[in-house]
């Protein structure tokens, strides 16, 4: 009797969702998940042969079902009850809030951008020029806190640092913090936060032999107390409480020029602040990322050039080294690599590579974008 009571509730709910979900409005973009969904279902006669209409029919129903955000909760909780810190490859730790695993990425990806980072390195030097490499590791790195593909994880650093000579990973410094109490990445999101970006700085201005500005140049300002980030969104684990969003500010940071590649201004300073209330509060650094920008400081002229070639990670550096340089700032991910602005750039004498150790060991961008790059 109770399993019949179970299976007619069961039933009823499956079908007031789906009366639900053909009634409500479709959604063609999540801003929890940050990423487009599927709006609109469409067949050809090629998907019905190839049997790709019933895929299609369930990634449509997976996006748009009516109460999915109450769904994912709920699932993220039972995942938990039955002992499961995982859901859809990231951790819930409690004491650093939620960790990526390592299990997507790839060894041969890695081995690729670090080959084609090398080789672009060497010809630098060749000429009598300087490229540094700082890499960003994954919050897993800095933790000690086992949350699957530790071995993928090693392999790839492996690979890093056998084919990549010089390159300076972070890890060491931000460990250290983080044993020291301090939170230098973001519970929610796989970012740093802003003291761990300004740790990053330091090293970086180590590397290049300039004076880095201390924490206590800068004055702290609370932007927001609920951000919630992507590894939250990816988690499912939509019950945790939020985190709070603050930026180091200092004397003329709203001075600066960002413009992109077709020469329009982006933006005066550092931050759009027409983020600090969405659901991708870290874009308030530039408003996210864009292939080509140069910041210069709009008041000053003859300063020194430092081209950064970088994924999301150096985004909350940049204002720390606009400082001292101005920057042409250079995402692969999202360039044309033959652009002749972005040619122009990496043959100039001062590079900065910056990233993380993720995009290293998933995405080929960074190869197509040095390999036959045209440097002189």
């Amino acid at each position: 009797m109770i399993y019949r009571c179970f299976a007619v509730l069961l039933a009823l709910c499956m079908v007031c969702g789906a009366v639900a979900t053909a009634v409500t409005e479709k959604q063609d973009f999540s801003e929890l998940e940050n990423r487009a969904l599927t709006a609109r279902l469409t067949f050809t006669w090629q998907d019905i042969r190839d049997g790709r209409f019933i895929e299609k029919t369930e990634q449509y129903l997976a996006e748009q079902w009516a109460g999915r955000r109450v769904l994912l909760s709920i699932r993220s909780l039972t995942e938990l009850a039955v002992g499961r810190r995982e859901n859809n490859g990231v951790v819930w730790t409690g004491r650093y809030g939620l960790i990526a695993s390592g299990t997507h990425l790839r060894a041969d990806t890695a081995e690729q951008n670090a080959n084609a980072m090398q080789a672009f390195v060497l010809k630098k030097e060749k000429n009598g020029e300087s490229v540094s490499v700082m890499i960003a590791p994954m919050k897993a790195d800095i933790t000690g806190v086992m949350c699957g593909g530790e071995a993928l994880r090693e392999d790839v650093w492996k690979i890093v640092n056998n084919k990549l000579k010089g390159a300076e990973h972070l890890t060491k410094v931000l460990e250290n913090a983080t044993a020291d109490g301090e939170e230098t990445f973001y519970r929610t999101d796989h970012h740093w936060n802003v003291r761990g970006a300004h740790i990053a700085y330091a090293e970086i201005c180590n590397k290049l032999a300039l004076t880095p500005y201390p924490v206590t140049a800068f004055e702290v300002q609370t932007i927001r107390d609920d951000f919630r980030g992507s590894l939250y969104s990816k988690s499912g684990m939509l019950w945790l409480g939020g985190e709070t969003l603050t930026l180091w500010r200092y004397e003329g940071d709203g001075g600066y020029s960002v413009t992109l590649s077709d020469g329009e201004e982006l933006m005066i300073g550092h931050y759009d602040m027409s983020f600090y209330a969405k659901k991708d509060g870290y874009s308030i650094w530039y408003g996210g990322n864009h292939g080509y920008m140069k910041i210069v400081e709009k008041y000053q002229t003859h300063r020194e050039e430092l081209v950064v070639i970088k994924d999301s990670f150096a985004n909350s550096v940049l204002p720390f080294l606009a400082l001292h340089y101005d920057l042409t700032v250079i995402d692969p991910r999202y360039i044309d690599p033959q652009d002749e602005q972005v040619l122009a750039a990496l043959n100039q004498t001062n590079v900065l590579i910056l990233c993380g150790i993720e995009t290293i060991a998933t995405d080929t961008s960074i190869a197509r974008l040095l390999t036959n790059s045209g440097e002189k």
